[in-house]
């Protein structure tokens, strides 16, 4: 995947109190077992809907791809890009209630995958992002009330960049601080999760 234009800015305006639960979506309309409606309600229980993630390139509606997990080594993975929603990996928040709780996990009980985010550090501001069989993903990842996956720990901005990863080239998704320009030949995206029927 080739980018042809690179984000010159990126604003993330998205606050939240608490985490959105995707809404179980028919025909356009989002419902519940009492009415159809569009306002998004709360799950029963603390985790939420299956769904997987949608990478939008940020300010456009061009979708660059679907999160995947690309082999990488041992029990890890990078969090990478495909572009058939078919390749897309399945996933749920574990805390729907506190943003702060909330991790990302892929795969079902018995196989389980976490998302997994490091802190950046002042000599380390960007990260790609990994997927980790057998752990638990990084506490604060949750879905914002505009659908957006966002990090509570720290004020991040996610990335996409072509690049040879160890079993070959790919579009790994990348997070940076804020203030951090986008490495060149990158592109600036909104992770969007997505009801996953």
């Amino acid at each position: 995947m080739h980018f042809a234009r690179a984000i010159t800015s990126l604003v993330l305006g998205v606050s939240a109190v608490t985490a959105a639960v995707l809404p179980r979506v028919a025909n356009g309309t989002v419902s519940n077992t009492t009415s159809s409606t569009n306002i998004t309600r709360p799950p029963l229980d603390y985790n939420s809907d299956n769904f997987i993630i949608r990478a939008r390139q940020l300010n456009d509606s061009t979708t660059v791809g679907y999160m995947f997990a690309e082999y990488a080594y041992g029990a890890g993975y990078y969090a990478t890009l495909r572009s058939s929603k078919s390749d897309a990996i399945v996933g749920h928040l574990t805390d729907t209630t506190n943003p702060s709780n909330s991790t990302l996990a892929f795969g079902d009980g018995q196989y389980p995958q976490g998302f997994v985010l490091y802190p950046l550090l002042s000599y380390s501001n960007a990260s790609i992002a990994q997927i980790f069989s057998g752990q638990q993903g990084t506490k604060g990842v949750y879905v914002n009330e505009g659908g957006i996956v966002d990090w509570a720990s720290q004020r991040v901005s996610w990335y996409a960049c072509d690049q040879a990863l160890e079993w070959g080239p790919a579009t790994a998704i990348w997070y940076r601080w804020m203030n951090v320009t986008t490495p060149r030949n990158c592109v600036d995206i909104q992770l969007i999760a997505e009801y996953a029927p």
